[in-house]
């Protein structure tokens, strides 16, 4: 099945201006639950474990040379994935929040004959484990604190740890799109010790929320035509309906997360960047209350800046200066110690499909 990935950045923006209802019980004062740093200090204290709980399981070779991959990262939880290439290994991490493929980025293919990219379905997402169908009550809080404690960013970030760690290499190369490059950045946050390289790809503008711009969302309504934007705003109203999320199962939320996608593509288009591959996107991939979890995680107001200090590692940042929001929405970012950045004059989201420009900007990150 061919499946065109999709890497949201910056999809938690809007969530400053319509969390209402029950939701302002929570995040009236805007607290996320995460803060870079969490992860290792509840490590430390035993609240978290950090090993995998099985071994990775090699499954079927598709035609093409794709190895399938499965890891029971913590009982009950497995992620699936898939292998391509040779070598040194690096993990693949996938956007949106919740937005997987099951094919690989072609602008890698280029450097499969010395590298082995793991590309893995983050928990709540994709063919990995979804371990949240319905809540059994309306309890807001408690409710929340399942959600972040199953989904949120701390197990997003410790899955790829227990990756690194079944993969079987002291120290991991990430390659993170979009929401990805957000969960490859705190990784190296929170585990310097164990990050090679890492490879940020348009990453998501959320290291300072509220961002300086509008947001992914409201960056969308712009560029929609006037007869589109009242169903959008429509689709809007209904996805931070917080007074009613709790009613919703994992489907509904899958449903509704999909909805995104047609706006999206004509909001790109308006801005002279239509992909028709984009409609080979699988809805059925996309990830229900991951977003959600996620959201929560971040909350309404925080600013990680100053943690990006942290990362020791080498660090490239690679963007198209045609992204939805503009070159200057990865200014975030260049906090990170000799941050080595690249600007593809024109190139939208979606530059790791960039058959051509795209391996020769980040070759040297390969060498």
């Amino acid at each position: 099945m061919t499946v065109k990935a999709w890497f949201f950045g910056g999809v938690a923006a809007l969530i400053i201006l319509v969390a209402v209802g029950a939701a302002m019980f929570f995040m009236s004062q805007g607290k996320g639950m995460y803060r870079p740093g969490d992860l290792v200090a509840k490590a430390k204290k035993g609240l978290v474990s950090l090993e995998p709980f099985g071994t990775i399981a090699l499954g079927s070779k598709r035609g093409e040379g794709t190895q399938e991959f499965s890891l029971e990262t913590e009982k009950g939880i497995v992620l699936a994935g898939f292998r391509r290439g040779e070598g040194q290994p690096a993990i693949v991490i996938f956007g949106g929040p919740g937005y997987p493929s099951n094919e690989a980025w072609p602008g890698l293919r280029p450097f499969e004959a010395k590298r082995s990219f793991y590309y893995f379905h983050q928990r709540g997402s994709g063919l990995s484990t979804r371990p949240i169908d319905r809540f059994a009550s309306g309890n807001f809080p408690a409710n929340v604190i399942e959600l972040d404690a199953k989904l949120g960013l701390a197990q997003q970030i410790a899955d790829v740890e227990r990756l690194r760690r079944a993969i079987g290499v002291d120290r991991i190369d990430l390659v993170g799109h979009s929401f990805g490059g957000l969960i490859a950045a705190l990784y190296a946050i929170e585990f310097p010790e164990h990050t090679g390289k890492l490879l940020l790809i348009a990453p998501a503008e959320v290291v300072v929320m509220p961002p300086k711009d509008k947001g992914l969302y409201e960056e969308v309504r712009i560029l929609l035509q006037p007869e589109d934007r009242k169903a959008y705003d429509a689709w809007l109203k209904n996805f931070f309906d917080y007074g009613r999320i709790f009613t919703r199962s994992e489907e509904d939320m899958r449903r509704i997360n999909a909805g995104f996608i047609p706006f999206y593509k004509k909001a790109a288009a308006a801005k002279g960047k239509a992909d028709e591959s984009i409609d080979q996107t699988d809805p059925e991939l996309i990830g229900g209350w991951m977003m959600q979890a996620i959201f929560f995680s971040m909350g309404q107001r925080h600013d990680w800046s100053a943690a990006l200090s942290r990362i020791a590692s080498p660090a490239m940042m690679v963007y198209g200066s045609s992204d939805t929001g503009g070159a200057a929405m990865f200014d975030q970012y260049k906090g990170i110690p000799g941050l080595k950045i690249v600007e593809l004059s024109g190139g939208d989201h979606f530059i790791a499909y960039d058959t051509e420009r795209f391996p020769k900007a980040v070759a040297m990150f390969f060498d």
